[in-house]
C-alpha cells in the first residue's frame, strides 16, 4: 500500500510525506526503543479516524518524521538525538 504520493513537484505545491516512527516505547525505563517502522501506511480511507494510524505500527501519524516538499526544497522535522542509556544502578563513566 502507498503511502505518499511520488511525483515531481510544481512550485505551487507542497507534499508532505510521513517517514519513520520516532515513538519511544522505552520512555518509562528511562530507555529509547523504538519499532523500526519505516514510513507511514494509513490504515484507512482518506478523512476517516482510521487515516491517521499507521497500518504498520499502529501509531497516531505524529509520531511518524514530517517531511515536507515544497517549491524544490524538502523540509524535515528532525528529533534531537536520544540521551545514552544506562543501566539502573550502574555508575556513569565520564
Amino acid at each position: 500500500m502507498a503511502s505518499s504520493q511520488e511525483f515531481e513537484a510544481s512550485p505551487s505545491t507542497i507534499i508532505v510525506n510521513y517517514k519513520e516512527c520516532r515513538r519511544n516505547y522505552a520512555i518509562a525505563v528511562g530507555g529509547h526503543a523504538v519499532d523500526g517502522c519505516r514510513e507511514f501506511a494509513p490504515s484507512g480511507e482518506q478523512g476517516t479516524q482510521q487515516a491517521l494510524l499507521c497500518q504498520a505500527c499502529s501509531c497516531h501519524r505524529s509520531f511518524h518524521r514530517k517531511e515536507v516538499i515544497g517549491d524544490g526544497v524538502v523540509h524535515t522535522t528532525h528529533l534531537p538525538a536520544p540521551p545514552p542509556t544506562v543501566a539502573l544502578g550502574q555508575p556513569v563513566a565520564p
